[in-house]
């Protein structure tokens, strides 16, 4: 795509494209703005992913990942770049003899800014990190764009620079921007084209959002990390016997159901258990207690 400014360019996917030349994902020149876009896939002679002409050019909370330049003296990302602000710009290559080598960025002029972008190299006295971005590896629940969502594990995770008042408010799903992603009481912005989502995305792939593992105090990077009932002792006359793992600052509530098709009830006396980093060892004593079939463990963080 090759674009002349003034323009702006948003919540645009530029993937799987060939250019004979420069440019293979964006050629753009003249005040052109890029902004929460994911340019990946394509190839070129030069500038792979996105080839600056002249004038000043800005990519701001772009991914652009996996572009490979076809020439020795080419460059796999971003070519000739003005400005770059709160980008991954990861893993683009250019031919080097019979194989290939990382080449991520190249700069216009002294003058072009790079700041808080992760690539390599990085310039750290800028806010710059080199540190893999740790994408989703579930590919984002069959979504196209899904693989280049970051887990909670992500250094990238509220690591950018504040552009809220230039205009950046939102991500490449239009999700608000900043968010709190590492739970620390502060909004900030996160580098990439997306914004790290706790609600809606589950990091190490275990059918539990990350918000969900938060409240649960599991480990939402190891997907054997989850609430459970240990176990269950039937053999009783005076109750069923449960055991799960209660965590300090948590409560928990048990609940049951006779059939499959109704609605889960809480159980009589076993409300707001706290949790105190240990075994929590339970009995189901209340008056009918012998035909529930199906239970289950609530848990929230403790008022």
């Amino acid at each position: 795509m090759w674009v002349g400014g003034p323009a702006v360019i948003e919540h645009c996917m530029v993937t799987n494209n060939r250019a004979d030349g420069a440019g293979g994902g964006l050629r753009l020149k003249n005040g052109v703005q890029v902004r929460n876009c994911i340019v990946a896939d394509n190839t070129a002679d030069r500038g792979a992913g996105v080839f600056c002409l002249v004038g000043s050019v800005t990519v701001e909370n772009c991914t652009i990942i996996e572009n490979v330049a076809v020439t020795t003296n080419g460059v796999g990302g971003v070519e000739q770049a003005d400005k770059l602000v709160n980008n991954i710009i990861w893993n683009n290559r250019r031919k080097k003899g019979d194989g290939d080598e990382v080449c991520n960025y190249s700069l216009g002029s002294v003058n072009s800014v790079v700041a808080f972008n992760c690539t390599s190299p990085a310039d750290t006295n800028h806010f710059n990190i080199d540190k893999d971005p740790h994408f989703l590896t579930n590919n984002g629940i069959g979504h196209a764009w899904g693989r280049y969502k970051l887990r909670c594990s992500s250094p990238c995770v509220d690591s950018g620079e504040d552009l809220y008042a230039i205009g950046v408010t939102n991500d490449f799903v239009k999700l608000s921007r900043p968010r709190d992603g590492d739970h620390n009481g502060t909004n900030d912005f996160d580098m990439g084209a997306f914004e790290y989502d706790p609600v809606t995305t589950d990091s190490d792939d275990d059918g539990s959002t990350d918000e969900d593992e938060y409240v649960a105090g599991t480990d939402p990077t190891n997907g054997t990390s989850v609430l459970e009932i240990t176990d269950m002792d039937t053999s009783s006359t005076n109750g069923i016997a449960f055991t799960w793992y209660g965590k300090n600052g948590k409560t928990y509530t048990v609940y049951y159901r006779i059939n499959l098709s109704q609605a889960w009830n809480k159980v009589p006396g076993a409300t707001n258990i706290p949790g105190r980093d240990a075994v929590i060892s339970w009995t189901n004593t209340a008056p009918g207690h012998a035909n529930f079939k199906f239970y289950k463990i609530g848990v929230q963080n403790k008022k």
